[in-house]
Order: C-alpha cells, then sequence, then structure tokens
C-alpha cells in the first residue's frame, strides 16, 4: 500500500467535521480510503472532504465520492486544496469539475 494519510478534524459541536485527505489517492489505497470515510460518516452527520497534497489520484476516489453524494444518508461536500493542481486539471480534463470546490 502506498502512502495516504487521513484526519478527521471535529468541529466544536461534534455533529460536523473535516476529513483531510492526503497522499496517494488511487486505487492502491481505495478500499481503505472509502473505510475512512465510512468510519468518519458515523461520528458526525456533516462532513467536509477536503483533498489536500495529493500526489497521485485516479477514477476510484472520485467513484468513492460520487457513492457518497447518491448515499444522502449525511450532508458531505468536498473541497480542493489551492495548490492542488493534479486534482483540479484530471477533474476539468474527466469533466467533474462542479464535483468539487476549490478553496
Amino acid at each position: 500500500m502506498s502512502d495516504f494519510q487521513v484526519r478527521l478534524e471535529p468541529a466544536n459541536d461534534n455533529a460536523s467535521g473535516r476529513l483531510v485527505l492526503t497522499g496517494d489517492l488511487s486505487i492502491r489505497n481505495a478500499q481503505a480510503i472509502h473505510q475512512q470515510i465510512l468510519d468518519a460518516r458515523e461520528r458526525v452527520s456533516s462532513l467536509e472532504i477536503a483533498l489536500e497534497d495529493v500526489t497521485s489520484v485516479d477514477l476510484a476516489l472520485f467513484q468513492i465520492l460520487f457513492s457518497l453524494q447518491k448515499d444522502g444518508s449525511s450532508t458531505v461536500h468536498f473541497t480542493v486544496g489551492e495548490k492542488d493542481t493534479l486534482i483540479k486539471r484530471w477533474l476539468a480534463t474527466s469533466g467533474l469539475t462542479s464535483l468539487i470546490q476549490s478553496t
């Protein structure tokens, strides 16, 4: 498995939180990333998923993110760090820019 990190930053109200994903977010880590996201959703009712300092990404991550939006069991939105040109290029090329807001 390649290097990636997941960090949950709960808000003061503990009803919402920010899940930061960094590093290799490719299919090599998709199962572990998906499980970390599901675990975070059990802890908070509103979740921001922030993609920061991403070194590798592919379709697997975006399939996970789309499935979260379709599920509807909790409020989930996504952001991309200003310096993450890899993610922004990938989204623009694939036509998925509307999925994620840039910060």
